[in-house]
């Protein structure tokens, strides 16, 4: 036992004296910490401010309605929503899907929002993915929603339970600031023994982005069942909810045979299931010609956002006075 115990003490002397060294070589690593855990702070840090002095309106989107690229969101906001003294918050980011707007739902649903959007890219509906972004939301989840989040396909993700309950011990202010601190280290070390050039992103052939959105689902499919999870935490709160199926390049798809009977299966599955959590589901999947895109993943140049902000602004506003007439629900 002493044998062990002299071998664990030279371990954490060793690590301090790493840490020691590598804080001292390292400008400011808790910053580098920060931002290696991007996702949380920066959506963290909104929730800590005041209750908004209007109504809200929630967007949960993914790259296709992100904030810089001036969305359909954002111009429905200065169309519809501005006009009714609406605030809006437009919670995307590339990559985003299902299993950030899950963990981000109840959050957002303390400021008692007049409605909620969920945006369901086709392109996104996969199991593939990693988990570390979503284990830095893991606070994001009230104690409430923990016994219903641990049902939920968070090993499509390799995310397991104990990972995901011991990512929320980062709500404690002294585990926050030694996490970032140390990831900020080992940043930085791994940066000291692994200089490279840059990975070169890897060309992708039209064929191969378009294949991702031909997905086989069912009702048992991971994301699917996050997405159903998303909507009923909002419907459990009496919060119309409102999942938008993206517009994606027909054409192409169907010229490279991945568009057909069985796409329109799959969003009406998704209907489904977004019904049966308490949502409404509107479907744009068809909505854009193959002009308005800005390339086959999905984007869409301003006249596309211009045209989808037209067919939803009715609505949206409908949605939207639907939520400002109910009575908030605890």
């Amino acid at each position: 036992m002493r044998r062990v115990a002299v071998i664990v003490m030279g371990m954490l002397v060793g690590v301090v004296a790493i840490t020691g060294v590598m804080a001292a070589v390292v400008r400011d690593p808790t910053d580098v910490g920060e931002a290696a855990y991007s996702v949380r702070t920066s959506y963290y840090k909104r929730y800590r401010r005041r209750f908004p002095d209007r109504p809200l309106v929630a967007w949960f989107g993914d790259s296709t309605i992100y904030q810089k690229l001036d969305p359909y969101p954002a111009r429905l906001q200065r169309r519809v929503l501005g006009g009714l003294r609406i605030e809006s918050w437009n919670l995307s980011h590339p990559g985003f899907d299902q299993y950030v707007h899950y963990m981000l739902m109840a959050r957002v649903l303390d400021y008692d929002p007049a409605a909620v959007f969920i945006v369901a890219n086709p392109r996104l509906l996969n199991t593939e993915g990693s988990g570390v972004g979503l284990l830095q939301l893991s606070t994001m989840l009230p104690r409430s929603e923990l016994s219903r989040a641990l049902r939920l396909p968070w090993h499509a993700r390799a995310i397991t339970l104990p990972r995901l309950l011991l990512a929320r011990a980062l709500q404690f202010s002294p585990i926050e600031s030694t996490t970032y601190f140390l990831e900020g280290v080992r940043a930085k070390f791994r940066e000291f023994l692994y200089r490279t050039t840059p990975d070169i992103e890897p060309f992708h052939s039209v064929g191969h982005t378009v294949k991702a959105f031909d997905i086989p689902l069912s009702a048992n499919s991971p994301s699917v069942q996050m997405l159903a999870a998303a909507v009923s935490v909002a419907a459990r709160r009496g919060v119309p909810c409102t999942v938008v199926v993206s517009p994606v390049p027909v054409g192409v798809l169907r010229r490279w045979g991945h568009y057909g009977p069985r796409f329109r299966k799959r969003i009406d599955l998704i209907r489904t299931e977004v019904e049966r959590a308490g949502g409404e589901l509107l479907d744009l999947h068809n909505a854009l010609v193959a002009e308005e895109f800005k390339d086959w993943a999905g984007h869409y140049i301003p006249a596309g956002a211009a045209r989808i902000a037209d067919l939803l602004a009715p609505d949206v506003e409908r949605r939207v006075r639907e939520g400002l007439r109910r009575k908030p629900k605890s």
